[in-house]
């Protein structure tokens, strides 16, 4: 943009510079006009008094009287190129010398040394000089004036040609038009041009604008692109590319995309015939990591139908996966959740059945007898039953969050009393980072209580005496975050994809329906809920749950 900058202001300096100097040539051209005109009158004046002080000086000489002798000297003077006339009239005004055919009354009143120039009747330029001129003698007769002082006064015209000092002025004039015509050619194309560099400056701007916006829209694209010429070398490639296939952009331009991504293995990325190509892939990444990507080709034509090169777009599945082992996951849960209900109901009756006639004969035994003890076992085993079958009604059919404003740190805190006990019992120690100004989330707080509590106590019951429990709070985005860890036993790496689904257990007691409810619940508020673990070394189970805005 500096050039074109440049180039505007020299053609502007240039077209004003031109402009400048054809008003500079006219006034020069105007005084060499007229400093020529009276170069010339003077001349021209010059001419004729010599002519006129020559003839004065033959008359004073004493030719005077002999006309003859008169005549010839002036006809000899006329003999020059520049002289059209020698004329003499006396005070009557009669022509005594010179062509005859000429009267006084062709010339103004006399003036003393008048002078003008004019056209003939043949178009040339003269210039006439009339003055007088004073004799001591008639030059007729050659007698002397007596008693006179003041002598006989003659009128003297003189005529000369002017042509060459009118044409010399007429070419100058000439060539300062021509030289003007050629300044004002030369403003006018600098005119001319100030509006073609600002129409091509303009032009120029709004493609960079174009094609910076183009830039823009293909930098923050949510999908990676990479182009490649036709030898598949890489032309492009935008941030999202970038990041998602780990790459450094300034070592990616120029290569080929089979030495930029050499481990990922698609068609798309092949020299393929096809206009456009899609194909699901997992991409194994320079650094380790492997991701699913759908990666389509799409082949760059010109408008005559030539290949330019491929244009690819990779497009990250990994949450469209996560979403689909979500609904996945949802549908195998709410299947087994009406497959328990059903079967609760079903079991739900008899058990009140035993329970009642269990309790009925615990009444006839004697205390201390060993079918009183029998009948107190099976009284145990049946209310045991019965929770299982409401904790598999809880997961079948879960209770509608009632939401409203809570704060996160207050919920764990007040399950963290509800467990007080068994956390003394064990001499757990509670490490509580909470948060300054943690946003609220909008809940149902004995809901979330109940996740807690599951929470804990499977922390609880995981670790040895003196263990430690450490919660965190924090945000992310939209999201409240609560990270609880634990020093227990852990969780088998193969078993980290099952702990949410119903009856998976690890455990020796326990109905394996715990975390699948805690995972429902999560769930029905919006949230997630995502578990790391080692063996021997503990399991933090990280909540995120959106905020109340």
């Amino acid at each position: 943009m500096k050039k074109y900058k440049l180039l505007n202001t020299i053609t502007i300096l240039l077209g004003l510079l031109s402009f400048v100097m054809i008003i500079a040539l006219g006034w020069f051209t105007y005084e060499n006009y007229d400093r020529e005109r009276t170069l010339m009158e003077n001349n021209l004046l010059q001419e004729a008094e010599f002519i006129r002080t020559s003839l004065r000086a033959k008359l004073l000489m004493g030719i005077g009287g002999d006309l003859h002798q008169l005549r010839d000297y002036v006809e000899r003077l006329e003999t020059s190129p520049f002289v059209k006339h020698i004329l003499v009239f006396d005070k009557d005004k009669n022509n005594l010398l010179g062509d005859e055919k000429y009267t006084y009354t062709e010339y103004p009143d006399n003036h003393n040394e008048h002078q003008k120039v004019n056209f003939d009747s043949e178009g040339n330029y003269v210039f006439t000089f009339i003055s007088e001129l004073t004799i001591h003698y008639d030059i007729l007769t050659g007698k002397k004036v007596e008693k006179s002082d003041q002598g006989i006064k003659y009128t003297t015209v003189i005529e000369l040609y002017a042509n060459e000092y009118y044409e010399a002025q007429r070419e100058d004039i000439r060539r300062a038009l021509g030289t003007g015509l050629l300044l004002l050619v030369i403003g006018l194309a600098s005119v001319y041009f100030i509006f073609v560099i600002r129409r091509y400056y303009s032009v120029n701007v709004h493609l960079q604008n174009v094609q910076d916006y183009i830039s823009n829209v293909i930098q923050s694209m949510p999908n990676g692109l990479i182009s490649l010429d036709k030898t598949g070398k890489v032309e492009t490639v935008n941030r999202t590319a970038v990041k998602l296939l780990g790459l450094e952009e300034n070592k990616v331009v120029g290569k080929n995309i089979h030495d930029v991504l050499p481990n990922c293995k698609s068609e798309a990325l092949g020299q393929n015939n096809s206009e456009k190509f899609e194909q699901n892939v997992e991409c194994h990444l320079n650094d380790g990591n492997t991701i699913p990507l759908n990666i389509i080709s799409s082949k760059i034509k010109n408008e005559i139908g030539e290949d330019l090169g491929t244009v690819l777009i990779f497009t990250d599945l990994r949450e469209l996966k996560s979403l689909e082992k979500a609904v996945e996951r949802s549908e195998r849960l709410a299947s087994m959740g009406r497959m328990a209900a059903g079967i609760a109901h079903e079991i739900r009756n008899p058990l009140s059945s035993i329970k009642g006639l269990a309790q009925y004969l615990r009444n006839k035994f004697e205390k201390d007898s060993e079918d009183h003890e029998y009948a107190s076992v099976m009284i145990s085993e049946v209310d045991r039953l019965n929770r299982v079958i409401r904790d598999m009604l809880n997961f079948a059919k879960p209770h509608e969050p009632k939401l409203a404003l809570c704060n996160i740190e207050d919920i764990v805190s007040h399950s963290l009393k509800l467990t007080e006990s068994e956390l003394n019992e064990k001499k757990i120690n509670i490490i509580l980072m909470n948060k300054d100004d943690l946003p609220t989330v909008l809940a149902d707080s004995d809901l979330l209580t109940q996740v807690f509590l599951n929470l804990f106590a499977n922390s609880i019951e995981a670790m040895d005496e003196n263990g430690t429990i450490e919660i965190s709070f924090s945000e992310e985005e939209q999201f409240v975050i609560i990270e609880i860890s634990d020093e227990g036993s852990g969780i088998e790496e193969e078993n980290l994809n099952k702990i949410f689904d119903p009856f998976f257990t690890s455990k020796s007691t326990g109905t394996g329906l715990g975390l699948a409810i805690v995972y429902r619940i999560i769930e029905n508020h919006n949230g997630k809920i995502t578990v790391n673990s080692v063996v021997n070394k503990g399991t933090t189970f990280i909540i995120k749950l959106p905020k109340s805005n």
